[in-house]
């Protein structure tokens, strides 16, 4: 079983499934054209012409920004300690026993001290936690702990046999702002189309059955596309031609066509992961009401990927 990330807190998986996911949603964003207009955007860097030509719901991608902040600079271990509870926690503080003021033996308390604090309590603390039900009791410590425990313990149950007798009081389940959406997309295909786009922004000049070889997808043909390679080289040296029934033609069309699903994929993902949705396999229309078609800005993808390269370089020549 995949084991979740550990975030210093604990996720409510009730509240927010799939939480392994919020790190694809995070770099998919860094895929998102849309996501990168947006970062231009409210870094004032961008054109009154390029304004006009903004996606149709350029809104939810400004939205989005404004509640994940620049990907490109920030890594992902830092993001989470400055994003993440504000993004995929539900903000609900747990109750817990709070001790509004200890006396020692003798001690005459200072005027007003208890007060203020029990009316902090009740204005702000209680407030925050949404109003639970609350005992506040005051325990002479003039016995033991399992004695004082007991009395403790004889109260709360007094309590609950007379509240079984009234009706229940139903809360709202609390939501967080952003939540991963429970759909089948696997996981194994998210990250695939992922690496495939990354792959093709390194090496622009690859074809696609080349990325499915050096990726390890469709084994069987690519294979296949792996020993018509060899021949074709081999047949280039004695300055001959490859016969066609050698090319594995039939082969490298299969597998451009799964390379290019999952391209598309990765776009949609990336495109709806841009608006607030993330997995998801949404179309994205313009304002025509027509299917974006799959684009990605491979060169600046690569650039920023190499500009990160250099800074994790530099700050572990600092760390050294």
């Amino acid at each position: 079983m995949r084991k979740a990330p550990d975030f210093g807190f604990k996720i409510p998986r009730d509240v927010n499934p799939r939480p392994h996911l919020i790190i694809f949603w995070f770099h998919y964003l860094r895929l998102s054209t849309s996501y990168q207009l947006a970062i231009r955007y409210r870094a004032g860097n961008m054109s009154e012409e390029e304004k006009v030509n903004l996606p149709a719901d350029f809104d939810l991608v400004l939205k989005t920004y404004d509640d994940f902040g620049n990907v490109w600079a920030v890594d992902y271990v830092t993001w989470t300690k400055t994003r993440w509870r504000d993004l995929f926690d539900a903000n609900e503080v747990m109750p817990g026993i709070k001790t509004l003021a200890f006396l020692k033996e003798g001690q005459e308390h200072k005027e007003g001290e208890i007060e203020a604090k029990l009316t902090k309590y009740l204005s702000k603390n209680r407030p925050q936690l949404r109003y639970p039900k609350t005992f506040i009791m005051a325990i002479p410590m003039y016995s033991n702990k399992n004695r004082m425990l007991d009395e403790v313990s004889f109260a709360l149950d007094v309590y609950y046999e007379r509240e079984a007798k009234e009706p229940p009081v139903i809360r709202p389940v609390p939501k967080p702002k952003y939540a991963l959406l429970i759909t089948k997309i696997r996981d194994r295909a998210i990250k695939i189309s992922h690496q495939i786009i990354v792959v093709k922004a390194n090496n622009p000049k690859w074809k696609l059955w080349y990325i499915a070889i050096k990726l390890k997808l469709s084994p069987n043909q690519t294979e296949t596309i792996k020993k018509a390679e060899e021949l074709r080289a081999e047949a280039k040296q004695r300055g001959e031609k490859l016969h066609p029934s050698q090319k594995a033609t039939d082969e490298k069309l299969f597998v451009n066509a799964v390379v290019g699903r999952y391209m598309r994929h990765a776009y949609l993902l990336a495109e709806n992961a841009a608006r607030g949705k993330f997995p998801s396999l949404d179309e994205i229309y313009d304002k025509d009401g027509k299917k974006v078609k799959t684009y990605f800005d491979y060169p600046s993808i690569r650039q920023l990927l190499i500009e990160e390269h250099l800074r994790r370089s530099r700050m572990n020549d600092d760390d050294d």
